[in-house]
């Protein structure tokens, strides 16, 4: 039983230090290079007008998370009766 609880371990340790490992990486070969034009905010070539920052309200963002949580729900929930190929299922 423990011999179980420790594969489960090891692998989730192993999972954890591989997207460690491969963020370290990703850091040490990027090239970096900052200056203030690739700190600008890019809007399709045109210029912004105020502050390119601000503050969005989180409420139009859940509506969007909880739209798409339920629209890929239902595309995988719509098929379903007729992958079981019975026609004749009755409520009563």
């Amino acid at each position: 039983m423990v011999s179980q609880f420790a594969a489960v371990a090891i692998f989730l340790l192993l999972g954890i230090g591989f997207v460690l490992f491969t963020f370290l990486l990703s850091r040490l070969i990027r090239p970096s290079a900052p200056n203030p034009i690739k700190q600008s905010t890019y809007e399709c070539g045109e210029t912004t007008i105020g502050p390119s920052w601000i503050q969005f309200n989180i409420r139009f963002y859940i509506f969007c998370l909880i739209f798409v949580i339920f629209d890929v729900e239902v595309v995988f929930l719509f098929p379903w009766p007729w992958s079981s190929n019975r026609w004749d299922v009755r409520l009563s």
